[in-house]
């Protein structure tokens, strides 16, 4: 997002306070996007290990995994 900005204050106070709030806004908003980001990818991985647990439990993880294709 960028501001228009009247000429007269181009080098006021004004304009370097509304910048380095600007900034830590946009500090702030990707540090939440990493949180959510790591917090989907570590719910992800609770599913997966509950569901192989799940698997194992039964007794059917071995053959699964066995069957899983190869890369």
């Amino acid at each position: 997002m960028t501001l228009v900005k009247p000429d007269n204050t181009q080098d006021s106070p004004l304009t370097s306070l509304v910048d380095n709030l600007g900034e830590l806004i946009r500090q702030a908003r990707l540090k939440a996007l990493r949180a959510v980001d790591t917090a989907q990818w570590q719910i992800g991985r609770h599913i997966v290990e509950f569901e192989q647990e799940g698997l194992v439990g039964r007794g059917m993880g071995s053959s699964c995994w066995r069957r899983w294709p190869k890369p």
